[in-house]
């Protein structure tokens, strides 16, 4: 029963987005717990306060490109379109332009960018840098505001992990 409600659930996600999310079939397939697991934490930290949503879809769509996987790319830009960001930001946040957009999503943007940069170097040194001081541009944020945008960050590179690599062009 399990296995049909979460194919049900991946066939309308496909056809809401226009996305072939195949792979999530996939991991049906292997062990529907697994995909249920990952779809709770996706869940969980679905909260986001009152953090505009160009700033916090700033942070997802450049979590998501480091990863460099383009169906995903086009699908968080579309979720992001849907939640009203306009076009000319999108295509700034894209073009990582930080200065064609404004203060809370330019700060989101950049410090995501350096996060993204700098993450596998800071953990490899096993730095434990306070985040305000180990992000530049995140100081203008509340601490409530900085949870979100980092959990969307982790969760926009965790996504497109799960990806064949003939999924991922």
């Amino acid at each position: 029963m399990m296995k049909w409600l979460l194919s049900r659930w991946i066939s309308k996600f496909e056809r809401k987005w226009n996305y072939d999310a195949s792979y999530l079939r996939d991991v049906l397939d292997a062990d529907p717990r697994a995909l249920t697991a990952f779809g709770k934490v996706a869940a969980l930290s679905s909260y986001r306060k009152d953090v505009p949503p160009a700033a916090y879809c700033a942070a997802g769509i450049v979590g998501t490109m480091t990863e460099d996987c383009g169906p995903c790319t086009q699908l968080v830009l579309d979720m992001a379109q849907r939640e009203g960001v306009a076009a000319d930001v999108l295509r700034a946040i894209v073009a990582r332009d930080c200065h064609a957009v404004r203060s809370r999503t330019r700060h989101a943007l950049c410090g995501s960018e350096s996060a993204s940069r700098a993450g596998s170097r800071r953990l490899a040194r096993g730095s434990r840098a306070p985040l305000r001081q180990a992000r530049p541009g995140v100081a203008c944020f509340r601490y409530d505001h900085l949870a979100p945008i980092s959990d969307l960050e982790v969760r926009a590179r965790a996504w497109p992990r799960l990806h064949p690599p003939h999924h991922r062009r």
